[in-house]
């Protein structure tokens, strides 16, 4: 079996290997990692391989709308304290 042949089964192996079901732990450190850009390429490669985007859809929104929230009240409070 030459080099070629042997990289070709391996990746066909990866390929047709079970996705395993990520935790909601795992999705909020994926959504956090990435809302902050440093997301590593292992866990990038886990997410995309799972069937369902909706649990990362819904955390990422979850935690938009949370930051806008946090947002909002810090404004106020800083405003409140400095009139």
């Amino acid at each position: 079996m030459t080099n070629k042949e042997s990289t070709n089964k391996e990746s066909t192996d990866k390929k047709s290997a079970p996705t395993q079901k990520v935790t909601f732990w795992q999705v909020c450190k994926s959504v956090a990692a990435a809302l902050l850009g440093v997301q590593s390429e292992q866990a990038r490669a886990r997410d995309f391989a799972q069937s369902n985007p909706l649990p990362y859809i819904a955390v990422g929104a979850i935690a938009i709308v949370g930051c806008v929230i946090l947002m909002v009240l810090l404004v106020r409070t800083i405003i409140s304290v400095a009139s």
